[in-house]
């Protein structure tokens, strides 16, 4: 519960980092995820791994990793949300990456990418927010204090209301 304050708090107010010491270590989040895929009878290998590679992209990614899931994955958001603008035009993650602008599916699925190469389990979701299409991420993400992991939303474009239709982009 404190761990969701301190996210909640920190999303809302930019210039606060992630409070350092606090987290899942990787090989912690690894068991978690096994435990999870044991649990609900499912395999996750699809939200671990990227098909296509982007060297510049991977660059980046493993630049802003951390020690824990928890900081990593928010550093990633707060890359992509502080660092890229929204444009009406999709043109995929590597150029969204090059030209930092691009469409919600675009933002997401850099997101997305940028977190699977960190190796933390993520995935793009569609949806509405304010009746208007829209993708966000959801990432298999740590709860500590239960010692599991659960699916949480995270959206790069910080829009409210989000109503989950299906996985993937529209």
């Amino acid at each position: 519960m404190i761990l969701i304050s301190l996210l909640i708090l920190t999303s809302c107010q930019k210039t606060i980092p992630f409070p350092s010491g606090v987290g899942t270590s990787f090989e912690r989040y690894n068991e978690y995820v096994d435990d999870f895929e044991e649990y609900n009878q499912i395999n996750l290998k699809d939200y671990s791994i990227n098909e296509i590679q982007y060297s510049e992209i991977d660059k980046k990614a493993l630049e802003i990793k951390a020690e824990t899931v928890e900081e990593t994955v928010w550093n990633i958001y707060d890359f992509v949300y502080l660092e890229y603008s929204y444009s009406d035009n999709s043109k995929g993650i590597l150029e969204t990456f090059k030209s930092k602008k691009g469409d919600c599916t675009d933002s997401s699925e850099l997101a997305v990418y940028m977190l699977r190469v960190n190796g933390i389990y993520s995935k793009t979701v569609h949806g509405y927010t304010e009746g208007v299409k829209h993708d966000w991420i959801e990432v298999l993400y740590p709860n500590t204090n239960l010692e599991q992991v659960s699916w949480l939303k995270f959206d790069v474009l910080d829009k409210d209301d989000l109503v989950k239709y299906g996985e993937g982009v529209w």
